[in-house]
């Protein structure tokens, strides 16, 4: 049984996964999908290949392909492995283009949600922190700030 407050089931098959998006939630597949292909043909084989999508079905599905590797989740990491990362969340970041990027919908909800769960999880994981990793987390910390993402639209300087 899917707790309520999810928004999709994932089926994770030896050769693909499928996504499952709640009730009729269509909005989500056609983002999923979007971001899936975009990613196909900016930066492929960064992120699972797109397959196969169905926004009409009762539950809107997509399929992707199964990447492999072991989830880094709760493990030590090298520093070889932490640059892996780095430079896969950079190509990830800068992939497609900011003419095509700047066409895509912004998502229209969540954003104040998001600032708040922020907000609830920086008490508990800023005062372990120091040094470079301190800085950077405290940068980004101040951008949601400065985005005025309270305001509708897309934030400043995405």
């Amino acid at each position: 049984m899917t707790p309520e407050h999810c928004t999709h089931t994932v089926e994770l098959l030896p050769d693909r996964v499928i996504k499952r998006f709640r009730g009729t939630d269509r909005a989500g597949a056609a983002r999923e999908w979007r971001a899936l292909t975009l990613l196909a043909v900016h930066a492929p084989g960064l992120a699972a290949e797109p397959w196969e999508c169905d926004p009409a079905a009762g539950e809107p599905v997509v399929v992707m392909s199964r990447l492999a590797g072991v989830p880094m989740r709760g493990r030590a990491r090298s520093d070889a492995q932490v640059g892996a990362l780095a430079a896969a969340l950079h190509r990830l970041y800068t992939a497609v283009p900011p003419g095509l990027l700047e066409r895509v919908p912004p998502r229209p909800d969540l954003a104040g949600e998001l600032v708040a769960r922020i907000h609830r999880w920086t008490p508990r994981t800023r005062p372990g922190l120091g040094g470079p990793v301190a800085q950077a987390m405290d940068a980004g910390l101040a951008w949601p700030a400065s985005a005025h993402l309270d305001v509708p639209g897309p934030p400043a300087g995405s």
